[in-house]
């Protein structure tokens, strides 16, 4: 049994220094747990869950936080705090523009970036055709898939956009570890070759094999909850794996097409479609590439629900499916985390908890994380 420390280990030795040339999120330490740990510890305020909690967070920082295609602020209010060139300094005054740079890692990290073609992102006619579709290319390249696995995912799950997406994902994970650790560490770092070889083969009874997917869905469940955030070749940071999975299932969405018309028109919501918070009744899809990660992510979590709840009880009741199952499980009480900031919120503000109650009583801190992982066994 591949043990899931070693998994954790290579997760944890995974995330890496941007090199290269200036981006536009330029930073990969978790802005938001830096901004929490500041404001205590420069400015001595205590966590303020109405001012820095994600909800207090997101009014700041958008337009419209009800709607999933809010525009960001430009200018957040506390940017003009007199403490806010200070943190900026701190943790970018590497950068060019401190400021900027700062500003735009903390929404890139939050999910409230979007993935329009040729905005956002580029997308070029060989990517429509290599992933499906444009918005379909677009969401796929947001979630840094290779034109490979999104097709060899979607083989094995074909009418099943967020299991596609969790095995995708997971499968890039490892082909990215695989390049990015010595051949020599591999074994210690529980990355296996064989088993990448395995999915990518033409082996249609493959599908059995659910002691490969177990290991899988074992390194995506890891970078979930560590919030892992590894850099690209280019030198930019991949978002947090559970927004790549949610931009992965969208990529799938649109491949499958619509029955009633098109979602999005020239990269907005088409005439007719619901803008605000509206747009996620009855789990309709959203026009994708032109909603933020967050509101992706809001989708996935619903409509990988109803997926699971639709698979068939008799498919497989071997002791490989057991098992399976207990990583699923664990998987789907971690899409209930929308994002990197609710983990930081929680283990940001329990780090001050556990810090003050040290200070003073010697009693133990509040557990905030419970909730947030509650029905995920810790390895």
């Amino acid at each position: 049994m591949t043990s899931r420390r070693r998994i954790a280990l290579a997760a944890s030795l995974f995330i890496a220094s941007a090199q290269g040339a200036p981006i536009d999120h330029p930073l990969t330490a978790d802005i938001y747990r830096e901004l929490v740990r500041f404001q205590s510890s420069e400015r001595g305020k205590p966590f303020d869950e109405a001012t820095w909690g994600t909800a207090g967070l997101l009014t700041r920082l958008l337009v419209d936080p009800g709607s999933p295609y809010s525009d960001v602020v430009d200018t957040p209010s506390f940017t003009n705090e007199t403490w806010w060139p200070a943190f900026t300094q701190r943790v970018g005054s590497h950068l060019p523009n401190a400021f900027a740079g700062t500003l735009a890692t903390l929404r890139w990290q939050t999910g409230l970036t979007k993935a329009r073609p040729d905005i956002d992102l580029a997308v070029t006619a060989a990517d429509t055709v290599a992933f499906g579709g444009r918005e379909a290319a677009a969401n796929a390249k947001k979630a840094d898939l290779s034109p490979a696995i999104f097709r060899q995912a979607r083989l094995r799950h074909p009418s099943r956009p967020t299991a596609a997406a969790r095995e995708a994902v997971a499968m890039q994970l490892l082909r990215e570890q695989m390049k990015q650790v010595p051949r020599e560490q591999w074994e210690a770092m529980a990355i296996r070759k064989d088993v990448a070889r395995r999915y990518m083969s033409d082996d249609i009874d493959y599908l059995a094999a659910t002691s490969d997917r177990a290991y899988l869905m074992s390194i995506l469940h890891m970078a979930i909850r560590t919030g892992s955030m590894s850099i690209s070749p280019e030198g930019t940071q991949r978002l947090p794996a559970a927004l790549r999975v949610a931009r992965a299932a969208a990529a799938y969405k649109d491949a499958l097409g619509y029955f009633g018309g098109p979602y999005c028109t020239d990269s907005k919501p088409s005439t007719g479609r619901p803008i605000d918070s509206s747009a996620f009744d009855h789990n309709s899809p959203l026009c994708f590439v032109a909603a933020t990660d967050r509101a992706v992510h809001h989708w996935y979590r619903h409509e990988a629900r109803l997926e699971a709840s639709g698979r068939p009880l008799h498919e497989n009741n071997h002791d490989g499916w057991n098992t399976l199952s207990r990583w699923i499980n664990g998987f789907m009480g971690l899409i209930e985390i929308a994002t990197l900031t609710e983990f930081s919120e929680a283990l940001a503000a329990e780090a001050l908890d556990a810090e003050e109650a040290a200070a003073s009583t010697g009693a133990p801190a509040p557990r905030r994380l419970a909730p947030l992982i509650c029905g995920v066994r810790r390895p």
